[in-house]
């Protein structure tokens, strides 16, 4: 019971069974400690989510930079510089990409002596010699220099966009950073660890790539699939359209009770419409199932001769042995898995899956992959040790916060006694006073 009620017990001088509220208290504080346990379990499993969010923002941010470092003639490390840079002054990535672009163009014309750009190279001065020789990303940094030559804040803005077109004036403050200045911001990319170099740009735009094919893939299964199905909802949806323009005379001559029916009717007719594509996807996906599951069987299949015919004979029996290799090796697997449903601590469990995976399961996925399976034995093991670690940190948050939860309910408590001692205290010298 808390302090406060029994107080208020106390001054009415009422006897009170307090054993009911005592068991409600031991069910507030189990309550708490589970909250808590949930608390850190969400947490966990967003931090983990968000990891994943972040590591694929990185690739494709990988991938978007390489792109544009192609498209606009530059290296990658010089764009993802000046782009952190233009972020950091206040402008962004996309707008630097889209004026450096307008710029780049500025730039081939201004070589030849024509476009809007020459003048404006003047007056920062930039000549037609630097122009010939330097390319349009060293261009920036002279340009950055030239910056003191231009003090009146229109000419610097009308010259900006004569060069960058439209977002110019949103790279001014860039600019008057100075050289110096601009190179400490684009130097804080290596310093911070995001420089992307070469061989990590390739690998991030072949998985990206290669995630595009497999959603275009499965698209092309789904194509496939419905292929068959198109004529019979060619038919049924013809047949629709005449069902309705046959009961359109009928609503316009019928009473309106028999027309409130017929209407009715037609559009439960045509609200059953929607339904049919996903029935239809559903019917394909069996379809595909029961060919994909026969030809692992050995049958006649679409599958099996759609492989054959784009791959060569001996392309269906390889096949049929890569499959029945996975499936092997992963039911391994879930033998190994199997240790996390006994009864011990969870910590042994991931020390007996540990053993598992080296001792059994390594030697197999290498004998049927060979580097590549002992790879994957790898990186498993190494998913099973960041899920141990994280398991033994969420232990070690549940910990603090519900000694922290705890502290928080003490001194809480400790407040309120002292409260009530204060008011007792009070109450006691009143007494007197109150009672002449």
């Amino acid at each position: 019971m808390s302090s406060a009620l029994r107080e208020i017990i106390a001054i009415f001088s009422t006897e009170f069974d307090d054993s009911g509220l005592k068991k409600g208290e031991k069910g507030v504080e189990s309550f708490k400690q589970t909250l808590t346990q949930l608390a850190v379990t969400a947490g966990t499993y967003f931090g983990l989510h968000k990891v994943a969010e972040f590591g694929q923002e990185i690739l494709e941010t990988a991938d978007a930079l390489a792109k544009q470092s192609q498209a606009l003639g530059v290296s990658a490390a010089d764009l993802q510089g000046w782009q952190w840079a233009a972020q950091l002054s206040g402008s962004s990535a996309e707008e630097f990409t889209a004026a450096f672009t307008k710029f780049n163009r500025n730039m081939a014309e201004a070589a030849k002596g024509t476009g809007p750009a020459v003048d404006a190279l003047k007056d920062f001065g930039i000549t037609a010699e630097q122009v010939k020789k330097k390319t349009p990303i060293e261009l920036l940094d002279d340009l950055a220099a030239g910056m003191e030559g231009v003090q009146d804040p229109a000419k610097r803005t009308a010259g900006f966009m004569a060069l960058f077109g439209k977002s110019g004036a949103k790279l001014l403050p860039l600019f008057l950073e100075g050289k110096e200045g601009i190179k400490k911001l684009r130097a804080e990319v290596d310093e911070l660890g995001m420089s992307f170099d070469e061989a990590f740009l390739e690998d991030a735009q072949e998985v990206n790539d290669n995630i595009d094919r497999l959603k275009m893939g499965v698209k092309g299964f789904a194509t496939q699939a419905l292929k068959p199905l198109l004529p019979m909802l060619v038919q049924w949806s013809h047949g629709a359209v005449e069902v309705v323009k046959a009961i359109v005379p009928i609503i316009k001559n019928s009473n309106a009770g028999k027309a409130a029916l017929v209407a009715f009717g037609a559009a439960a007719l045509v609200a059953l419409a929607p339904l049919l594509i996903p029935l239809a996807a559903l019917a394909a996906g069996f379809l595909l199932l029961e060919d994909a599951l026969t030809f692992l069987d050995g049958g006649e299949s679409v599958l099996g001769d759609w492989i054959e015919k784009n791959f060569g004979k001996d392309a269906p029996g390889k096949v049929r042995a890569f499959v029945g290799a996975v499936a092997a090796d992963f039911e391994l697997l879930a033998k190994g898995l199997a240790v996390f449903f006994g009864d011990k601590p969870l910590a042994k469990n991931f020390e007996d899956f540990f053993q598992y995976i080296e001792s059994t399961w390594r030697p197999a996925m290498k004998k049927d992959f060979g580097d590549v399976g002992d790879t994957i034995a790898t990186w498993t093991s190494v998913l099973a040790m960041v899920l141990d670690v994280l398991t033994k940190v969420k232990d070690v948050m549940g910990w603090i916060a519900s000694h922290t939860l705890k502290s928080m309910f003490e001194t809480g408590d400790a407040l309120e006694n002292s409260d009530a001692k204060k008011k007792t205290d009070r109450r006691r010298r009143w007494a007197p006073r109150l009672a002449q």
